[in-house]
């Protein structure tokens, strides 16, 4: 699923926003800073199957629009090389002013984990919108 809609507590209700670049399932939202979505992961379906999404974008206000964002996030799993992979139902919550906390899920088997990592949203300086990097952490 593609398609977003913002609730508007001042008593508008929802409201259509931006499609998401990637479509998936069962993804990951954290709102951060009262005024970007983060949203991780997912199922998403790939080569006729479901596969979890390796996608990270993010949603402001001011911009109206939904970023794919190219983390800087490797897993130590032992696969042979680096690889990026977030699950189906992880939580996230922004835990200080820069940090975003990212924990738990499944995999597309129903099997559950208990991995976590801190994404790291380091602003940009004003008026440079492109040097805004994000890390991770375990």
């Amino acid at each position: 699923m593609k398609e977003c809609e913002l609730y508007d507590f001042s008593g508008v209700g929802s409201v259509e926003i931006l499609s998401l670049n990637f479509a998936a399932s069962n993804s990951c939202l954290c709102a951060f800073d009262r005024g970007s979505l983060y949203k991780f992961g997912g199922l998403a379906y790939g080569k006729g199957r479901q596969q979890l999404s390796t996608a990270i974008e993010r949603f402001t206000r001011r911009q109206g629009e939904w970023v794919f964002l190219n983390a800087d996030i490797f897993f130590p799993f032992n696969m042979g090389e680096s690889y990026r992979l977030f699950y189906a139902n992880s939580r996230a919550v922004q835990i200080n002013p820069s940090e975003i906390f990212v924990f738990g899920g499944y995999y597309t088997d129903n099997q559950g984990t208990t991995d976590s990592y801190i994404f790291n949203v380091e602003e940009p300086e004003r008026g440079n919108r492109r040097s805004t990097k994000y890390t991770s952490r375990f």
